[in-house]
């Protein structure tokens, strides 16, 4: 089964830990988002400043880690 997983630091937020993780790409991404507006409102409004959401939505997409889960082979 994959998994995906988006984090924090993958989105250079050196200083969260959070990791968002999901069977889709689309579930990460609403996840990641999620977070970003609760826990980091002065950098998300910074990003929605320089780029619409589209952009950061295909930016958040292009950091998506694949991973495969070895437990369930």
């Amino acid at each position: 089964m994959k998994m995906y997983s988006l984090s924090c630091k993958d989105m250079d937020m050196e200083k969260c830990n959070y990791v968002a993780m999901g069977e889709t790409k689309d579930e990460v991404i609403k996840m990641a988002s999620d977070h970003f507006v609760k826990a980091h409102p002065k950098e998300a409004n910074e990003a929605m400043e320089k780029m619409s959401k589209e952009e950061l939505n295909e930016k958040m997409m292009d950091n998506i880690v694949e991973k495969d889960d070895e437990e369930d082979m």
